[in-house]
C-alpha cells in the first residue's frame, strides 16, 4: 500500500466539465474549462492532479469566484488608440 498518497474527499472537487457548468450557471454565460486553466495559472482556483489527463478543481474555489465581464481585446484596444491620435 502507498503510504505517500493523499486522500482527498471527491464531494469538495469538480472536474473541468462540471466546474465551467457551475460557472456557466452563477456568470449567465458560457465559461469554458481553458478558463479554468487560465484562472490556475494566476493563482486564484485551487487543483488536485489525479493523472497526467484529469485535474479536479477546488470546489469552494470555483463557487466564490466572480466571472468578470470580457473587457476590449489587447489587439482591439491598441487599434482604437491609434485612431485617437
Amino acid at each position: 500500500m502507498d503510504t505517500t498518497a493523499e486522500h482527498i474527499t471527491l464531494s469538495d472537487w469538480y472536474t473541468a466539465g462540471q466546474a465551467a457548468l457551475a460557472m456557466s450557471k452563477k456568470a449567465g454565460r458560457e465559461v469554458k474549462p481553458a478558463y479554468l486553466r487560465s484562472l490556475v495559472r494566476l493563482k486564484k482556483i485551487a487543483t488536485h492532479k489525479l493523472d497526467d489527463h484529469t485535474t479536479l478543481y477546488l470546489k469552494s474555489d470555483v463557487d466564490n469566484y466572480q466571472v468578470e465581464a470580457r473587457g476590449k481585446k489587447a489587439g482591439a484596444a491598441m487599434a482604437a488608440r491609434a485612431k485617437q491620435k
